[in-house]
């Protein structure tokens, strides 16, 4: 009886809050709603002994959302902030015999750099010293090496464009396309370094990564170049580490996404729509419905309404049969049930439409 006492007390203690809660029952405000911590990233320890995850937060002084990574032990559920301070720690990655974990933070200069911190407490150390925010990161698999993606850096001549002129992007041009770059750990232990880069040239821009298991390759998509709306164009790639040259090993109608190396590295893994209707991933966009129509208006600057079918962020939008993008200057949505409907102000039409 006495060992089940805590559990009915916790069964009771539980029933109170409910019931409290059911009496306290309002709609909430905005207040409520950002202070609502959001937990994610989780990721378990070689051993099966941690899971590491991040909690983020509203930060009302620095009027940000701030992220920092948590450790909970699997047996007692046990759990500990791991990394503190003004600005956001994410991306935990554990190193493959479990002693390190490595994560993202842009508390270097406001840019995303790799840090590795003992999972039983001490200070982080930095290990990349990358021009350009670090985008993602992986360990290999014996842990000697990490591999990440960042865009080149700036050319010199951005640099004093921005200096004279502010900062600006032009539209289809001046794409900083993300490659693939290598850290040696034990190296990089000593001192921040920004390694070495493997992917070069602008035929491609690197999406998500893959470490063989014997370190000898990295399997990669990439797209045509990083705007959204080519992340039609995805194919699967691969990087022979020796002499860093690069063979496309998928060309089909894709988008062809996600690849991973099989345990014995003699196949690979991956995620394709086969040119079909697909939906993009919630981080990407939009699926327009294939029954939609588009009504253009006299003027080009006027706003046309579309519906279509909501599956995360707006990105790129093709109207039906044609394959020139339109060129959007402003977006307004508005929900309704199963479907979005978007107000858009069109700088230009495809040449059907005219």
């Amino acid at each position: 009886m006495l060992r089940r006492f805590p559990a009915l007390l916790g069964l009771l203690t539980l029933a109170t809050v409910v019931a409290f809660a059911a009496d306290a029952r309002r709609v909430p405000t905005i207040d409520d709603l950002l202070n609502i911590k959001s937990v994610g990233g989780t990721q378990i320890s070689p051993d099966g002994k941690w899971v590491a995850y991040t909690v983020s937060y509203s930060d009302f002084k620095q009027d940000a959302f701030v992220t920092q990574i948590w450790l909970v032990e699997s047996d007692s559920g046990r759990k500990f902030q791991l990394t503190r301070g003004d600005k956001s720690a994410t991306t935990p990655r554990w190193s493959p015999d479990g002693q390190w974990l490595a994560f993202l933070s842009n508390r270097i200069e406001d840019k995303n750099q790799i840090f590795v911190i003992n999972p039983l407490g001490g200070e982080a150390q930095q290990l990349t010293k990358s021009e350009t925010a670090i985008g993602n990161f992986a360990w290999s698999e014996d842990g000697k090496t990490i591999a990440y993606t960042a865009t080149e850096p700036t050319a010199q001549m951005l640099k004093d464009r921005k200096d004279y002129l502010g900062d600006y992007d032009v539209v289809r041009e001046g794409y900083g396309y993300v490659h693939l770059w290598t850290i040696n750990v034990a190296d990089a232990m000593n001192a921040p370094m920004t390694g070495r880069q493997r992917t070069k040239k602008k035929d491609f821009s690197v999406d998500s990564f893959s470490w063989s298991p014997d370190g000898a390759s990295i399997v990669f998509s990439a797209t045509l170049n990083p705007d959204l709306i080519q992340g039609v164009t995805s194919d699967i790639y691969l990087l022979k580490l020796s002499d860093d040259s690069v063979k496309k090993i998928v060309n089909q109608p894709g988008p062809d996404n996600n690849p991973r190396f099989s345990p014995d590295g003699k196949q690979i893994v991956f995620s394709s729509a086969m040119a079909k209707s697909f939906s993009l991933p919630a981080t990407q966009g939009l699926r327009l419905s294939a029954s939609m129509a588009a009504r253009r208006d006299r003027s080009p600057t006027r706003s046309t309404r579309i519906r279509v079918w909501w599956n995360g962020k707006p990105t790129g939008f093709i109207l039906p049969d044609c394959k020139k993008p339109l060129r959007i200057c402003s977006a307004s949505t508005r929900r309704r049930a199963g479907s979005l409907a978007c107000l858009f102000r069109i700088v230009s039409w495809p040449d059907r439409f005219r």
